[in-house]
């Protein structure tokens, strides 16, 4: 309700003049009318920019679940494929143990059938050198009485 003869250089919608009457009671509560009918509209802005917000924040936290569940599932298949390797690498190295073990039995079992076998060979040789000097005495023994007669 301004008057054009108020728009001056400086402010393009004129001033507000102020030596006119006060408002009158219609008017002020016009005012007060429009002010809660723009509070209102300000309110449901508000509450729909928060709703909004709210979805996009459930939004953002389910897109975030949902990475974060693929990413625990997607390890979950790594360590499962990783236990079922190490068990197969355990039973192959489990069998490889068996073998072993059944060798070095093998080994020990000819070791002490070869300690046996040298054992024998040595008792073999003692007689035989004992056989030996016997022989050798009785050849000695029988030149010296052969020298005497």
């Amino acid at each position: 309700m301004h008057q054009t003869a108020y728009i001056d250089k400086e402010n393009k919608l004129g001033n507000f003049p102020s030596n006119r009457y006060p408002p009158s009671c219609t008017e002020l509560e016009n005012h007060l009318s429009q002010a809660n009918q723009d509070y209102k509209i300000a309110i449901d802005y508000g509450n729909q920019i928060a709703d909004y917000n709210k979805l996009l924040l459930d939004k953002c936290s389910s897109q975030e679940n949902t990475n974060l569940i693929s990413q625990i599932t997607e390890k979950e298949l790594s360590l499962s494929k990783l236990k079922s390797k190490l068990k197969k690498n355990s039973e192959k190295k489990d069998k490889e143990i068996c073998f072993l073990n059944s060798k070095l039995s093998e080994l020990e079992h000819m070791k002490n059938e070869l300690i046996e076998k040298n054992d024998k060979l040595e008792h073999q040789k003692s007689d035989i050198l004992t056989d030996n000097n016997r022989t050798i005495f009785l050849c000695q023994f029988l030149r010296k009485n052969n020298h005497m007669s």
